[in-house]
């Protein structure tokens, strides 16, 4: 003689079902918080400093550059005093990654490296430094502390669907 031993399962697909909810609202919380970091990194990096209050510090690359920039002057084909236009702060853009899983931080201003620096916090420009926040800085500055948060926004999403 032989145990026996049945089982029934029930509400198996109320299961599979809240599992597939946490899913799909986990790929949206990791999103939604990446997306407002970038947000806040995109306002940092685009915040202009104050003009300066007279001449700024020439220091210049070369005596070529110093020879252009004066020549250009006396062309008119530079203006002084110099005029913000604003374009630069109004091209950097959040783009959504091909794939989906993600965004990423980007301008499309010609001389937005010389500004910002790139992704390494290199190529800013020496009259730039200390004055613009490069790219860099303001990317770790935004992403801090954000898989702690990511982690606490899931654990609510969890208790929400019914899984904790």
């Amino acid at each position: 003689m032989g145990v026996r031993l049945s089982m029934t399962v029930r509400n198996a697909v109320l299961v599979e079902k809240r599992f597939e909810d946490f899913a799909g609202e986990v790929k949206k919380v990791g999103a939604g918080r990446l997306r407002g970091r970038l947000e806040s990194a995109r306002k940092m990096v685009s915040t202009y400093p104050a003009l300066y209050a007279g001449e700024p510090p020439h220091h210049w690359a070369s005596e070529k550059q110093r020879r252009y920039v004066m020549w250009a002057i006396s062309t008119g084909n530079l203006q002084v005093p110099y005029q913000r236009t604003g374009k630069y702060g109004d091209s950097w853009q959040i783009i959504k990654l091909p794939d989906g899983n993600g965004y990423m931080l980007r301008s499309n201003y010609p001389a937005a490296k010389f500004i910002a620096g790139n992704a390494y916090g290199q190529m800013q420009y020496h009259l730039h430094q200390g004055r613009w926040m490069t790219l860099r800085a303001a990317m770790e500055t935004a992403v801090e502390g954000l898989p702690q948060d990511i982690q606490e926004n899931i654990s609510m999403v969890a208790r929400r669907t019914g899984l904790k």
